[in-house]
């Protein structure tokens, strides 16, 4: 007979405890919804990262890092596996010889397209019993900025 560990009422949490376990939440759900499409939360933010980059503008494995915070080397891993499935198109940068410039593909721009949808559904979903979805948007937006 396994013992199951009491968890503390939320009452008892940090703020920031309670945003990485509605985080973790959320992201689980939606890797589900975007396993559909060969993409997972992480993948999925590389893919946002590069469409939300001016059009025309040369984005580098390097600025799609500090965009998403994710290390550089897991952002070199993901677009590796994003070139091999044919979303994302990986070209010599024009101004620096040790850097490559990255530009969604026509296919990546439809399956984007498509798991924008999933994870507004369960946007909704999740946050359906929330007051408040666009003052948590306002709260959260600008911890983000650097």
């Amino acid at each position: 007979m396994s013992k199951r560990r009491a968890v503390p009422p939320v009452d008892d949490y940090g703020i920031g405890t309670l945003l990485a376990l509605a985080a973790k939440r959320w992201s689980s759900i939606v890797d589900v919804r975007l396993d559909a499409f060969g993409l997972s939360t992480t993948k999925y933010a590389v893919l946002c990262a590069i469409d939300a980059s001016k059009e025309g503008s040369i984005l580098s494995q390097r600025m799609i890092a500090d965009m998403t915070g994710y290390d550089v080397m897991l952002v070199s891993s993901i677009i590796t596996k994003l070139q091999q499935d044919g979303l994302v198109d990986r070209m010599q940068h024009p101004t620096d010889v040790r850097a490559h410039a990255i530009a969604l593909s026509q296919q990546g721009a439809s399956v984007l397209k498509k798991a924008h949808k999933q994870v507004a559904k369960v946007d909704r979903d999740f946050f359906a019993d929330s007051a408040a979805p666009e003052k948590i948007r306002k709260v959260l937006s600008p911890t983000l900025k650097p």
